[in-house]
């Protein structure tokens, strides 16, 4: 099955002889298997953001919610990387049911934003058969920053010193 419910997928089978010559073999296991229980509940993301420091945060997300509710709760919560970072969807699970994965991305942070991990609600807590949570670096802190450029943006800056050019030829 690709989505995870509760419950039976099939209560009966049918079978049909359809010609005379046809030969059919049903095994049957002792026990109906059910599929793994859907997730359930809410959970919140963990912003390990220095060695030291307290952990912050988000707000609770339910498994529903999309990339930029998950950004925005994560700012609340984590407020020392409020509007650092964007968030994408990585589709890893074809159902919300089946789990939630997520690419966070820093943007113009100039230090090492630590381990980000998901972890249960308080609250409202997941349920579901065998959660594991993972998370992990894809791209390494780096000390280059990048800046998205401005669309359409005639960005200027004034030079307080005067610009020297030096040719050489004939």
């Amino acid at each position: 099955m690709r989505r995870l419910i509760d419950g039976s997928s099939a209560s009966s089978i049918r079978v049909v002889k359809t010609t005379t010559k046809a030969t059919i073999t049903v095994d049957l296991p002792s026990a109906v298997q059910l599929s793994g229980p859907p997730l359930r509940g809410n959970y919140r993301i963990k912003c390990n953001i220095k060695e030291g420091y307290e952990p912050q945060y988000s707000y609770d997300l339910g498994r529903g919610n999309g990339a930029n509710r998950v950004n925005i709760n994560m700012g609340l919560g984590c407020y020392s990387i409020n509007d650092l970072t964007e968030v994408y969807e990585t589709n890893d699970y074809e159902y919300n049911d089946n789990g939630v994965a997520w690419i966070i991305r820093f943007l113009g942070h100039n230090e090492d934003p630590g381990q980000f991990e998901i972890v249960s609600s308080e609250n409202n807590p997941l349920t579901g058969g065998n959660i594991t949570y993972r998370a992990n670096t894809t791209v390494p802190y780096s000390s280059n920053l990048f800046y998205e450029p401005i669309p359409f943006e005639m960005i200027r800056t004034y030079e307080t010193e005067p610009q020297l050019i030096v040719t050489v030829g004939d």
